[in-house]
């Protein structure tokens, strides 16, 4: 697992470039909530949309 102020950065940076589209994997979701990191707004989580075909 990347190092929790990784996840902040990263996720700080997309919300900085304006990175509105993004659909969190389970685990991706887990892990920021693990770090107590909160993704911009704008993602969906997999809590949020479950994956469809």
């Amino acid at each position: 697992m990347p190092a929790p102020g990784t996840l902040a950065a990263l996720a700080e940076a997309y919300d900085f470039m304006n990175y509105d589209i993004a659909l969190l994997a389970e685990e991706e979701q887990r892990m920021l909530d693990r770090v107590n990191v909160t993704p911009p707004k704008a993602w969906k989580t997999a809590t949020q949309r479950r994956f469809a075909r």
